[in-house]
């Protein structure tokens, strides 16, 4: 029984082209349905939202537009983010994530990539450019960056070896429960329940982003380097000049996780000596 997946059941539903010239024309509808699907999920938001955040959240749409469209967006993040990272594990397991991690390529490595794809198209127009004011420099590049090395995946380059990176949205779970435990109600949601979760939240973040992390884009480095003729001289250095960018923003927001934490915790110790 095999554990990995080959094909992709959905590359028959392309209208055009018949003949393909190459792999993003032959997933393209792939990516612009992910595209939309991921907006879809942005429009359902506020439903899923009022559900489970009631009043507080139906009367923030009507005085905090920012805010209720902030917590829009983190719905959308964690589907991606939880999708992702099962979509990651038939792709560790499939034989050419060792045997040809560079220039192999295979279908469902291909519809992986344009789930991607299509997520960081939507995260770039939707959330960094149209909603720049909210997101800022750091986001932008983040999009661009994640969009661009995703993109070029289709040369094929690294296809079997994305989910190295893209298993960096284990940590994403967590990160966006974190905003929206402690920007609803007090007293919505136990301390316990909060505090569980940011402990999964720096441990994943630490062991995925940053350990696994720099291994992953150091390993890719030592793997694409014997491979660097069947590419353009200026597509390697591209890649690892973002990647040194995705592991400075890594860093960075993991020094703020570290910095909040400290300051809860003091906050904390402050109230209970106070109780004494």
């Amino acid at each position: 029984m095999k554990l990995y997946i080959d094909s992709d059941p959905f590359l028959f539903l392309r209208p055009f082209p018949a003949n393909p010239s190459n792999q993003l024309v032959e997933h393209w509808h792939e990516v612009a349905f992910f595209t939309a699907a991921f907006h879809g999920i942005m429009l359902a938001a506020p439903w899923i939202n009022s559900r489970v955040f009631g009043k507080f959240y139906d009367d923030l749409a009507k005085k905090e537009e920012k805010t209720k469209l902030n917590f829009d967006i983190r719905i959308v993040s964690l589907v991606q983010a939880i999708v992702s990272v099962f979509l990651c594990i038939p792709m560790f397991l499939h034989p050419m994530f060792r045997e040809n991690p560079v220039r192999g390529s295979y279908p469902f490595a291909a519809l992986v990539n344009s789930f991607t794809v299509g997520y960081f198209i939507w995260d770039l127009l939707y959330c960094c450019v149209f909603h720049y004011d909210i997101f800022g420099p750091e986001f932008l590049f983040h999009a661009f960056g994640a969009l661009t090395v995703f993109g070029v995946t289709y040369t094929p380059f690294c296809q079997p070896y994305l989910c190295s990176f893209l298993i960096y949205e284990l940590s994403t779970p967590f990160v966006q429960l974190h905003w929206l435990f402690t920007r609803s109600p007090k007293g919505m949601w136990s301390d316990k329940l909060i505090t569980i979760n940011g402990l999964f939240l720096i441990s994943a973040f630490f062991f995925v982003r940053l350990i696994w992390g720099v291994y992953a884009t150091i390993q890719s480095f030592f793997l694409c380097w014997p491979e660097r003729s069947y590419y353009p001289f200026w597509l390697l250095p591209m890649i690892y000049i973002l990647n040194s960018g995705f592991q400075f923003l890594n860093f960075m927001w993991f020094g703020k996780m570290i910095k909040l934490a400290t300051k809860m915790l003091g906050g904390k110790t402050k109230a209970a000596e106070k109780e004494e």
